[in-house]
């Protein structure tokens, strides 16, 4: 059976221009992107990063808490389909063995309701 955790605390999106690590990083799930030459995406959590201006909170995440192997195919495709039949929208972070999958926060009860109709027991944090 597939199971996941919500996780406990409310993320936000964060554009920068440049970014500077530090200790803080190691405390909380986040990610890191730089697609474009000019700016870096950051997923953190709300008020984590107050630094940054450009901020769009209101996101939920959950984990996955079975191990997926490299050799899976498949399966986030339909983990995400009732995602998309209800047109949600997601952010998502593959890990080493694991996914996570970022939602919009005023969708939290639809999102728990049909992963529960699918099945997958969704556990809070």
């Amino acid at each position: 059976m597939i199971s996941c955790t919500i996780l406990p605390l409310p993320y936000s999106c964060y554009k920068t221009k440049s970014i500077a690590i530090d200790q803080r990083w190691h405390e909380f799930r986040c990610c890191i992107s730089h697609i474009s030459s000019d700016s870096f995406s950051v997923l953190a959590p709300t008020g984590s990063l107050k630094e940054y201006t450009d901020e769009q909170p209101g996101w939920t995440g959950l984990v996955i808490n079975n191990t997926l192997d490299f050799s899976i195919s498949g399966f986030l495709h339909s983990f995400l389909e009732p995602f998309a039949r209800n047109k949600i929208s997601v952010l998502v972070i593959s890990e080493f063995d694991t996914d996570c999958v970022f939602f919009p926060t005023k969708t939290l009860d639809k999102v728990k309701a049909f992963l529960q109709e699918s099945n997958i027991l969704v556990a809070d944090a």
